[in-house]
């Protein structure tokens, strides 16, 4: 289980209408939220997933400057690898993305490390994979989705690194000190989470999990998991039944085959991610909960 994203993330809003239909007539009054679905995946940057979303429907995100390029590590001096539109949905394997990685492909905001950072002189010695990109027709749900509802392009990760100090940001709104996917002690973290906060004001809330609730590690979640920690099957037979509670978090697969991983992390396949995505949104699409309902995804 790795970083949450390598450098920055785009956040969508979805509320009451599906992808390509046509949105719900704005309200005479204010709206009323009354269910929010919140779904984390993992290590893909807005250039990666969205550099061509500006010319496919919104031109007011920023497109991936053109001519990006990195260094070629194996040749300094020699042309530079550019950007270019990926192929193939699994990468050959991961990406750095520990803090000391994470920090040299920043590079002080130079944004020039990225290459270097992942040569690998077995599989890609230039470190090529880091300048790659998708389009529309790589990813065609999140596309329409990003030209349907809003999204944040200016959003960037809690932490320069991995996944679990990303996640305590998530869920705790601190990694209260860790830079590294560092496991709990025995009992698990004590630090306060916005578990606490809900249960305190009287807010309902779950954690529907595809293979491990990352909220579990924290004391309190694991002390209060029955009835508030349950599979992913639970999720979708409550979106149905309009059974949502008023907050949830949906955890994916962080770990199998590319083809069974549905993170997105490298090197998993991008659209078996993209699927789950799909699935779990449109999930609260058919629920009857729908209109009052948001989600957001990062």
């Amino acid at each position: 289980m790795s970083a949450a994203v390598v450098l920055a993330a785009s956040v969508f809003v979805v509320v009451g209408a599906p992808v390509g239909g046509r949105p719900p007539s704005a309200p005479a009054s204010p709206g009323v939220i009354d269910h929010v679905v919140v779904l984390m995946q993992e290590n893909r940057a807005t250039d990666h997933y969205f550099g061509r979303l500006h010319f496919a429907g919104q031109p007011h995100f920023d497109p991936e400057p053109p001519g990006s390029s990195n260094p070629d590590p194996t040749n300094p001096t020699g042309p530079p690898v550019k950007v270019f539109h990926k192929t193939d949905y699994c990468e050959v394997t991961d990406l750095d993305h520990s803090w000391n990685g994470t920090h040299g492909e920043w590079d002080a905001g130079k944004m020039d490390g990225f290459t270097t950072a992942n040569a690998n002189a077995l599989v890609d010695p230039t470190g090529a994979r880091t300048m790659g990109y998708y389009d529309a027709g790589d990813l065609p749900f999140y596309y329409a989705l990003y030209n349907t509802f809003a999204t944040g392009d200016r959003y960037f990760s809690s932490v320069l690194g991995p996944t679990f100090p990303n996640r305590f940001y998530l869920l705790a709104g601190t990694s209260f000190g860790h830079i590294r996917n560092d496991f709990p002690p025995p009992g698990g973290f004590e630090q306060r989470t916005i578990f606490n906060l809900l249960d305190e004001a009287h807010v309902t809330w779950k954690i529907y999990y595809a293979q491990f609730p990352f909220g579990a590690l924290f004391s309190y979640v694991a002390h209060h998991a029955p009835g508030n920690v349950v599979p992913i099957s639970q999720y979708y037979a409550d979106a149905a039944s309009g059974q949502l509670p008023q907050v949830s978090f949906v955890d994916p697969v962080f770990l199998g085959s590319p083809n069974v991983e549905n993170d997105e992390h490298p090197p998993a396949n991008v659209q078996v991610g993209e699927q789950f995505v799909s699935d779990a949104i449109h999930a609260l699409f058919n629920s009857p909960k729908c209109r009052s309902s948001a989600t957001v995804t990062t």
